[in-house]
């Protein structure tokens, strides 16, 4: 996730500071990245306003997509008895299966392989397609520039 993200985040949530050896605030990012894309940063943001609002001492491990889906790690304890706050996390995080991580849509998001398994939608799916592509035809041009005459690999 790109930094004014997690720093907006950092603004707005406590527990998504840094802090130095004095303990003072460092907002330019949170203790530990988003290892996601862009496009999951308001289902981040609601997990991070429920827990506010709904748990006491929270402390974030880590934010990352696997598998094409968002994992929010953190350890808390329910403000509640009659709210489990891993349940209510995991359906706000299991919505990433429906969002593009790269742009957010819901529309036409779903989780897709070709290498690395990622949630996008048709348009982000057709743009970084189109760039792998394009990347190889420009690696040929170059390669064909640079040595003559190149057979493309198999691969």
């Amino acid at each position: 996730m790109n930094l004014n993200l997690e720093k907006k985040l950092a603004e707005e949530f406590s527990f998504m500071r840094h802090y130095d050896s004095s303990s003072n605030p460092i907002i330019e990012h949170t203790p530990y990245p988003a290892a996601c894309n862009d496009g999951w940063f308001g289902l981040i943001h609601e997990i991070c306003a429920f827990l506010e609002k709904e748990a006491k001492e929270v402390e974030v491990l880590q934010i990352k997509e696997k598998f094409g889906y968002l994992c929010f790690y953190f350890s808390a304890e329910s403000k509640r008895d009659d709210i489990d706050l891993f349940d209510e996390i995991g359906k706000i995080a299991n919505r990433s299966s429906k969002t593009c991580e790269f742009c957010g849509d819901t529309t036409t998001a779903k989780i897709r392989g070709g290498g690395w398994i990622q949630c996008k939608c048709n348009k982000c799916q057709h743009t970084q397609l189109m760039e792998k592509v394009t990347g190889r035809l420009e690696g040929c041009a170059r390669r064909k520039r640079n040595y003559g005459t190149v057979v493309p690999s198999m691969s």
